[in-house]
């Protein structure tokens, strides 16, 4: 079986930016109106920086991921107000199914 080829990078990233940005908002509802604009923010920084980390070589696919797991959580605390604990959960959980989303398409 030939594997495909993944989609463009833009799919890739608004694919990521709804995935999680609709994950945010069903975990966090009461800070809805901040993760409306956060999520696809945080997610413009970091995903562009995986990207190269990866096709780069620079680091293997699970290094990246936990790297981007804890900077999220890192701006969902500092940007968002989220508790350290919550900021690591969404982070977890969005990053968890877009990883899983990012192992389809490999």
């Amino acid at each position: 079986m030939i594997a495909a080829a993944a989609p463009p990078y833009p799919v890739l990233l608004l694919t990521t930016i709804a995935v999680e940005t609709a994950i945010a908002l069903a975990l966090m509802w009461k800070h809805r109106a901040r993760l409306r604009l956060d999520v696809p923010l945080l997610n413009c920084v970091t995903h562009p920086i995986a990207t190269v980390l990866l096709r780069w070589g620079l680091l293997s696919f699970f290094p990246v991921e936990i790297l981007i797991w804890l900077a999220e959580a890192f701006g969902y605390r500092t940007v968002t107000g989220l508790s350290a604990g919550r900021a690591l959960l969404l982070s977890g959980v969005c990053n968890g199914v877009t990883m899983l989303i990012a192992l389809a398409w490999l």
